[in-house]
Formats: C-alpha cells, sequence, structure tokens
C-alpha cells in the first residue's frame, strides 16, 4: 500500500517518540536502581548502628547514614524533575 507524504511523516514522527520514550525510560530504570542502591546502603548503616553501643562509633555511623541520605534525596529531585 502506498502512503502519502502525510502518512509518512505521521509515521517517522511515531517511531521518533517511541525511540525518545524507550530512552527515557531506560534512564528513568537507571535512576530508580542507584536509588535502590542508594537504599540498600542506608538499611545497611542503620543495621550495623543497632549494634554499636560506644557513642564515638554511632555518631560516626550517624553521620555516614546522613550523608547516604542527602545522596538519596539528590538522587530522587534529580530523577524527580527530570523524569516526572
Amino acid at each position: 500500500m502506498l502512503q502519502t507524504g502525510f502518512e509518512k511523516t505521521e509515521e517517522e514522527l511515531l517511531q521518533e517518540r517511541a525511540e525518545v520514550l524507550r530512552h527515557a525510560s531506560c534512564a528513568l530504570q537507571d535512576a530508580l536502581q542507584r536509588l535502590h542502591e542508594i537504599e540498600k546502603d542506608i538499611e545497611a548503616g542503620c543495621a550495623t548502628l543497632k549494634r554499636y553501643t560506644r557513642e564515638p562509633v554511632k555518631r560516626d555511623l550517624r553521620e555516614e547514614i546522613g550523608e547516604q541520605v542527602r545522596r538519596f534525596n539528590e538522587q530522587r529531585e534529580y530523577a524527580q524533575l527530570r523524569y516526572y
């Protein structure tokens, strides 16, 4: 079946949209994976924190967990702005 110029252009636009959506989907998946990895680090840090009783060690762990939470929030905001 022969396509008109309009039909061909419309098909090309749809193909481009599909490619953009595929790219965005891959990028979003990567961003979510990074969030998941940071979340696992936070959970591991919290579990470690519960095992220690010495305050200097706990203080260092809290600082490390706080840094991980900051990284998580920055990554979440980035993903939200970029992909929402």
